[in-house]
């Protein structure tokens, strides 16, 4: 997932340019979300059956959470307070 989007990108990326790299699904990625609560934690799901929790000030770069659905994700949502997610 890539931060610079029309979508979620807090200011307009020059010529749409990278701006950093969340790599770590083994296939696609079909759902993202970020936190109301925290504009830096993100979640991500997709086709390999997982749902990342990603914080953007880990220097390491990776998810910080990962929890296996079962089944391929579709959607996810954090909840208005964005103390937890749901996903389908």
């Amino acid at each position: 997932m890539h931060k610079c989007t029309h979508a979620c990108a807090p200011t307009p990326c020059p010529a749409r340019a990278q701006v950093s790299r969340f790599d770590g699904h083994a296939d696609y990625v079909r759902a993202g979300a970020v936190s109301p609560a925290n504009a830096e934690t993100w979640a991500t799901g997709g086709y390999d059956h997982v749902c990342k929790l990603w914080d953007t000030r880990d220097p390491k770069g990776g998810a910080v959470m990962d929890l296996d659905h079962g089944a391929p994700v579709e959607d996810l949502a954090f909840f208005p307070s964005g103390g937890g997610r749901a996903a389908r």
